[in-house]
């Protein structure tokens, strides 16, 4: 499992990131590898990390190829460790679920934010480190990544190896007021 932006194994190393996941699927008889990489980092700079977890595997024998299932980010993480660092070989399929791969207007207007209020978004930044224990390693970077026009370079740029099966899954939210969306 590839986590999110702003993800960890366990936040305050109190809440766990996957919820419950790990022993729902390991009582299923799967074996399950939940890590944690860099929280705040682009794809290219996670990707990397990702690619060290799959080779820790491989060397430990946990496995030889593997299916990733990535979260938000990190399913563009796990898009860039197949399509472009060459691990076609180790991932057998990405599944990614709530993944921004046309980029969010969340990050647009964060990335207008830092241009109109760079103090601001490092103030921001830092309390978010501290509260959470993180780090703020390359958050700006990381939200630029995910900009409409930061993931139409990346989608460019990272194309689907045809030897990996790839799947998205998402859902919508639906307002407090919205009733039909609701029903």
């Amino acid at each position: 499992f590839f986590h999110g932006a702003g993800g960890t194994d366990a936040y305050v190393g109190l809440l766990d990131y996957w919820f419950e996941l790990e022993d729902h699927l390991t009582d299923a008889g799967f074996v399950v590898v939940m890590d944690a990489v860099d929280a705040f980092a682009p794809p290219e700079v996670r990707g990397a990390q990702w690619a060290d977890v799959l080779d820790s595997l491989v060397a430990d024998g946990v496995g030889r190829r593997f299916n990733v299932i990535g979260h938000s980010q990190g399913g563009l993480d796990a898009r860039y460790v197949a399509g472009v660092l060459g691990y076609h070989d180790r991932i057998v399929s990405v599944v990614t679920v709530a993944t921004p791969h046309r980029g969010t207007p969340v990050a647009d207007a964060g990335i207008g934010l830092v241009q109109a209020a760079p103090w601001l978004v490092d103030g921001a930044a830092g309390v978010l480190a501290g509260l959470t224990g993180l780090g703020d390693a390359a958050a700006v970077e990381q939200v630029a990544s995910m900009t409409t026009v930061g993931m139409a370079e990346f989608n460019a740029n990272v194309l689907n190896h045809p030897d990996v099966y790839y799947a998205s899954y998402a859902g919508k939210t639906c307002s407090i007021l919205d009733f039909i969306c609701q029903a």
